[in-house]
């Protein structure tokens, strides 16, 4: 049997064992070792490029959800369907069960709290 690590720059926990097994007794060699060990640093290079793929995807999607949403509120007149817009597309993109917009009124230089635009709160359901 030979097992070698797959290790992570900076992290003293491996991310997961190669394990080789054989029936033939002494079957590996000295240099099988340093092969394997090669293959877990190539093998964590791609772990740490696949999670990071997945994050830009992320990230991509999120950006576009939210351009669309903001072409969508850019055509809308009533503030009421304004803020219901911004809201559908924040719950919708970062998957959150409340959003709570509020206005800000700049000469009493507070938040308004009550309609006609004043707090919304959106839940989902």
């Amino acid at each position: 049997m030979l097992a070698v690590p797959i290790l992570h720059a900076g992290s003293p926990d491996p991310r997961g064992v190669i394990l080789l097994e054989s029936l033939t007794q002494e079957a590996f060699y000295p240099d099988d070792r340093v092969l394997m060990e090669d293959l877990a640093l190539y093998a964590d290079v791609a772990i740490e490029s696949a999670a990071h793929y997945s994050e830009v995807i992320k990230h991509a999607r999120l950006t576009l959800s939210l351009l669309e949403a903001g072409k969508s509120i850019a055509t809308l007149k009533e503030p009421k369907l304004i803020f219901q817009s911004i809201t559908d597309a924040v719950q919708e993109a970062l998957h959150c069960d409340s959003v709570t917009l509020y206005t800000y009124d700049q000469q009493k230089n507070q938040r308004r709290t009550g309609p006609p635009a004043g707090a919304f709160n959106f839940r989902r359901g």
